[in-house]
């Protein structure tokens, strides 16, 4: 029963370590990564959906990034714990391990949610919630090609846009009536 105290007691103590350790690394990356003195580039799409893709990509990078750096410092605060607290080597690592791996899942999912993958969850639960109340097919980028064949709309960079203006302006009143009879099949 000491020996689970004893135990118990540094891994709190390697988890305060480790969540001090994480949190500074954040501030300061933040305050030196957050700062830039070029200007922001206008971003240049060339196909559909190229904006999600990159939003999934830097939410996997931006969590991956955290995940590894809170198990690193997880690691090293077991490791430090076993080194001051006089527990064996091998019980100090496992603690920092299960703290690094706890600590990294947590803060990875949270900057992966804010470095994109929010915004990528929405474009999906919005995409499904058009096709299943059948106001928007599935498959967005055939039937936007289909009506630019079809000389209904250009293509401009990875967006669509209206050729012609009376189109526009009826879709356009279209939206003022109630949606409910467009709805109901």
């Amino acid at each position: 029963m000491l020996k689970f105290v004893v135990i118990s007691y540094y891994s709190a103590i390697a988890l305060l370590l480790s969540l001090l350790v994480v949190l500074l690394c954040a501030l300061f990356g933040g305050l030196i990564g957050g700062f830039s003195r070029k200007q922001l580039t206008e971003q240049v799409f060339l196909f559909p959906n190229e904006g999600v893709r990159r939003s999934v990509k830097y939410g996997f990078v931006g969590g991956l990034l955290v995940f590894l750096g809170g198990l690193f410092v997880g690691l090293l605060g077991g490791f430090l714990v076993a080194l001051v607290g006089h527990v064996p080597l091998l019980v100090g690592v496992f603690v920092g391990l299960l703290v690094g791996v706890s600590i990294g899942i947590f803060f990875g999912l949270l900057a992966g949610l804010f470095s994109g993958l929010a915004m990528a969850a929405r474009h999906a639960l919005l995409r499904f919630w058009l096709w299943r109340t059948h106001l928007f097919p599935w498959h967005a980028v055939r039937f936007l090609n289909d009506a630019t064949a079809r000389i209904l709309l250009q293509r401009v960079g990875g967006g669509y846009r209206f050729i012609h203006r009376l189109l526009l302006d009826h879709f356009a009143e279209l939206g003022k009536l109630p949606a409910e009879p467009y709805l109901a099949n």
